[in-house]
């Protein structure tokens, strides 16, 4: 079973993301703000994580750069959502690093196609 990351600040949108992967063998690991992903990451072994560009407390990109610092992480996948799609931020976005950029609003099978094609192939 793969394990991923998850972090927004907006719990509707956790909850949104936990009903979507209900329906598959992907576990998810909740969180509201980039400390608490940090903390918890010193001990999982996420296989992906999804994580919001715009959170009270760090930038998506600021916990991806983060957590591939941890031993083991070096190459996590990392998936961004967000809901700004200006000209200048997506191209920003996807030069940091990230494997892939979602913009909400989403499909939950866009969501579920694009996390289950950056999943390491079992």
């Amino acid at each position: 079973m793969s394990e991923i990351i998850v972090v927004d600040d907006d719990i509707t949108m956790i909850r949104l993301v936990q009903l979507h992967l209900r329906r598959t063998k992907i576990k998810g690991h909740y969180f509201q703000n980039g400390a608490q992903c940090l903390h918890a990451a010193t001990y999982l072994r996420p296989d992906l994580a999804l994580l919001d560009y715009d959170l009270p407390d760090m930038k998506g990109t600021e916990i991806m750069a983060e957590l591939r610092k941890l031993p083991g992480n070096e190459n996590l996948p990392v998936l961004i959502f967000t809901a700004r799609t200006s000209s200048e931020l997506l191209p920003t976005i996807k030069g940091s690093g990230v494997s892939d950029v979602l913009t909400k609003p989403f499909s939950p099978t866009n969501l579920i196609r694009k996390i289950e094609s950056l999943l390491p192939k079992e």
